[in-house]
């Protein structure tokens, strides 16, 4: 009889462990010691997106991602790390990097309080339990800069960099933001007209996001414009250019990146408008090609290539050294010329 139980006992015990192993493996609820943090985790087949549902947020990254990142809680925010650059810091690093690989991290302020550096944050507005936003890794933080472990490592800096340049796909709102949306509780677009003076409040609501423009039109006044832009998860949204817009002539079927001003589901506003690289160029082999270096602004380096003035994106990447105007360069980049990402730099002697 007792030989009977035990083996009922190794049964159970055996099963109990397959149903976690299959939890773990088919992303069932994400729980920790955090309950604000705890997610639903799905695949979304339009534009191939994994899907995080926390209680007050839901989080969109490229579905190309996963199995190369990993996720660490913490009392007031949830970091998503480069997996492999963990580790290399875990074997490398010497204690002093800040962010130990992390991609970017969702915050939430329980006071409200607005994040103080709005250039390296995207607000996402007020929920159950604060004001919550998206950090992004700044120059720097994002990667090991270990010699031995890391840098030389082309496998892992080029995942590093892929992801990197993606992360204009990553799409995150409130829960019922959609719905709000449509109820017509918020206005996309509408609002009253902008001050200039609430400028850098504007810019401390806006964000990031890309997509393919619908349509391009003037407005009533013919001095500004209005574009509709459908993001690869199918929503369309409106945006109205105003004094601090720049953009370039791209027109409908065109996939461009969007830096915009405002409420996202208020009344926003057009920065920057620009063509963008697409994921499967971003995501698909790294190019080579030879140019003359020319200058370092902002956040790109210009080169020309043969007669044409090319600028690379070096977002998050360390800036060249000793390099002079008129230096002969080996460039390495993802995505389309168009719009590429800087991976790494050689001087050619």
């Amino acid at each position: 009889m007792k030989r009977i139980v035990g083996t009922i006992v190794g049964v159970l015990f055996v099963l109990t462990i397959s149903v976690a192993c299959i939890c773990l493996v088919s992303g069932l609820p994400g729980k920790g010691k955090y309950p604000i943090w705890n997610y639903e985790k799905t695949h979304r087949e339009k534009g191939n997106y994994t899907v995080y549902d926390f209680e007050d947020v839901e989080l969109m990254l490229p579905a190309e991602w996963e199995g190369k990142y990993g996720i660490e809680r913490f009392e007031d925010h949830i970091d998503f790390f480069h997996s492999a650059s963990r580790n290399a810091w875990e074997k490398y690093g010497t204690g002093e990097e800040k962010t130990r690989g992390v991609l970017f991290s969702l915050w939430c302020n329980f006071n409200g309080e607005y994040p103080e550096n709005s250039s390296h944050h995207e607000v996402l507005g007020i929920g159950n339990h604060g004001l919550y936003y998206l950090r992004f890794a700044e120059d720097g933080e994002g990667y090991v800069e270990s010699k031995e472990g890391y840098m030389e490592n082309e496998e892992v800096w080029n995942e590093w960099r892929q992801m990197a340049a993606q992360w204009i796909w990553k799409r995150a709102r409130l829960q019922g933001e959609e719905k709000k949306e449509q109820s017509g509780e918020k206005r996309q677009p509408g609002g009253k007209p902008i001050e200039v003076h609430e400028f850098l409040e504007l810019k401390r609501q806006g964000g990031y996001l890309a997509g393919t423009i619908l349509s391009r039109t003037q407005n009533e006044t013919g001095l500004y414009e209005t574009v509709v832009i459908q993001t690869e998860d199918g929503e369309q949204l409106s945006f109205d250019s105003c004094e601090w817009s720049h953009m370039g002539s791209d027109g409908p079927g065109d996939l461009v990146r969007l830096h915009y001003l405002g409420d996202l589901y208020g009344a926003p506003m057009i920065r920057i408008l620009k063509r963008q690289s697409s994921r499967e160029e971003l995501a698909g082999e790294v190019h080579s090609i030879e140019g003359i270096y020319d200058e370092n602004s902002d956040d790109y380096l210009f080169f020309y290539i043969g007669s044409e003035w090319v600028s690379f994106m070096d977002r998050r990447m360390p800036e060249p050294d000793n390099y002079k105007k008129g230096d002969r360069m080996r460039i390495e980049y993802l995505g389309a010329l168009r719009d590429p990402w800087l991976v790494r730099l050689e001087k050619i002697e």
